[in-house]
Parts: structure tokens; C-alpha cells; sequence
């Protein structure tokens, strides 16, 4: 399909958008023809700035500053508050090692911060279930590969919801 070589004018771009602004954090960029590539990170920090910016009347380098320092991630948030009820519900936190950590995640902020246990606890948990929920359905090793997949947390999370519950209690426990 490959039919020469294009310029930065033929590229697609984007004008005057309703927001005010353009920004970019690496997310996918605006779709056009022709397509500049496949495979890109999650749109997760982008929705974050958009969703910090939206209200914000003026802006000085205080707040840019800040802005740039955000961890805040929406995707883990969603997910954790899927994982955390089905965890109780399920009667899966019987042991000081599971309270632990439902402790730690019930408690986390869904800042990415240094010092953060439950950024920390949220990301174990992460590792362990991911490849576990997909094992059966992709192999071991590709479900390995789900760990470096961008936007991981919202693809997870909306594999889960989809997949029969008993699935999801299978991986959880295990």
C-alpha cells in the first residue's frame, strides 16, 4: 500500500478546536488520511490534562508547573474500583495479606506519587492478575505480552466486565 513518500502539509492536522487548545501527551493523534501509524500509548494523560484545563480560568507558570508534575491516572482509578468490590464480594479477602492490600488500594488516591503504597499495591496486583485473566484465552506468553500493552487498565477493565464473572473470581483467586 505503500505509494511514495508525503510532506508535513499532507499530514493530518487540526484547527481552532472547540477546546481551545491543542495539546499532546504522546496519545493518539488526530485520525486522518493518510494514517500516520497504528500502535500508540493510551489516551489517559491526555484526558487528564484536557479534564484539569476544561474549567481552568487563566494560567500561570505556577500551574504549569504542576500540571506537568500530575500522576493522576483515571484508567487505574476505574480499575481499582472494579477489582475492589469483586475482591469483598467474592470472599476473597480473607487473609492479612489480601486486607493489606485492599487497605492500601481503598486508601490510594490514584496519584502516582514516590511515596505511594497504594500506586505501589495497585501495580503488584496488576502484574500478578494480568497475565492470569488472559492465560486461558491467549496462551502464556501472550498474555504475558498484555503487561506492555498502552492503556492497559481500560483495556482490562473492559475485558472483564465482558468476560462471564466466574472468569474474573478464577484469575482474582489464583
Amino acid at each position: 500500500a505503500w505509494q511514495g513518500l508525503i510532506n508535513s502539509i499532507d499530514l493530518s492536522t487540526g484547527w481552532n478546536p472547540p477546546e481551545g487548545y491543542i495539546a499532546s501527551a504522546n496519545n493518539v493523534p488526530y485520525k486522518g488520511k493518510p494514517p500516520v501509524g497504528f500502535f500508540f500509548q493510551s489516551n489517559d494523560r491526555i484526558q487528564r490534562l484536557k479534564e484539569v484545563l476544561e474549567n481552568r480560568v487563566g494560567i500561570d507558570l505556577e500551574f504549569l508547573k504542576r500540571l506537568q508534575r500530575d500522576v493522576f491516572s483515571n484508567g487505574a482509578v476505574e480499575l481499582r474500583d472494579y477489582l475492589v468490590p469483586v475482591i469483598i464480594e467474592a470472599g476473597l479477602a480473607d487473609s492479612p495479606d489480601i486486607k493489606n492490600l485492599l487497605n492500601r488500594l481503598e486508601a490510594w488516591d490514584g496519584n502516582y506519587l514516590a511515596d505511594s503504597s497504594g500506586a505501589a499495591a495497585f501495580q503488584v496486583l496488576l502484574a500478578k492478575l494480568t497475565p492470569i485473566f488472559y492465560r486461558p484465552h491467549w496462551g502464556e506468553e501472550l498474555a504475558g505480552s498484555f503487561l506492555n500493552r498502552p492503556g492497559l487498565e481500560r483495556t482490562l477493565l473492559k475485558d472483564m466486565e465482558a468476560a462471564p464473572i466466574e472468569d474474573v473470581l478464577r484469575a482474582l483467586a489464583e
